[in-house]
């Protein structure tokens, strides 16, 4: 089965339950802080869909008191470069897996991983996927992968926001195009077209 129909929702709450929460939360953030409000600034795109959603994401934060989201868009180049930086408080990017396994995102987040944007360190987590790479058999494997997860999502160190999908219109005369949903998205060296 596929990896994300055997691992547990990152979304548990949803609507204004989620609202609710997120809001306990940051008052409790904003007591430990001393403050009344906090404001972030998050970095993203200038273009679609990053913008939209960067406006979506800072629509949501708007409903919680306390919390004051900015936007920074930048050019492509400029948002990395920020993020080499580790010039941002929070940041809107993107992967595309370039193989077709969990680790293709979980294995970003490890200690010392030149995607690790944020610095996130934990050793548990790097032990958990230590592990599911020395397990004994693929279920082993599966499932300290998806402890791996859950302490990834627990600690807030990541949190995927959306999935970018695609449409393929194809003359039935054209056969032989691999389309993939990682790496290269589609293949043209078997293609052929009907006479």
């Amino acid at each position: 089965k596929d990896y994300r129909e055997t691992a547990d929702s990152p979304e548990a709450l949803a609507g204004d339950d989620a609202v609710k929460a997120a809001q306990e939360y940051l008052d409790k953030a904003l007591k430990e802080l001393g403050k009344d409000e906090v404001a972030l600034t998050l970095l993203c795109d200038s273009s679609d869909p990053a913008k939209p959603v960067a406006e979506y994401i800072q629509a949501c934060a708007s409903k919680l008191k306390g919390l004051n989201i900015e936007l920074l868009p930048q050019e492509k180049a400029n948002r990395l470069a920020k993020m080499k930086d580790h010039d941002f408080d929070i940041v809107l990017t993107g992967w595309i897996p370039d193989f077709s396994d969990p680790t293709a995102f979980l294995g970003l987040m490890t200690e010392g991983n030149a995607y690790n944007y944020g610095s996130y360190v934990s050793e548990a987590y790097d032990a958990k996927l230590a592990e599911a790479a020395d397990a004994a058999t693929p279920e082993e494997r599966w499932t300290l992968l998806q402890e791996a997860e859950e302490i990834l999502l627990d600690d807030d160190a990541v949190s995927g926001i959306y999935q970018m999908g695609g449409a393929v219109l194809q003359n039935p005369k054209v056969t032989g195009i691999d389309h993939h949903v990682f790496g290269v998205s589609n293949l043209y060296k078997n293609a052929d077209v009907a006479e």
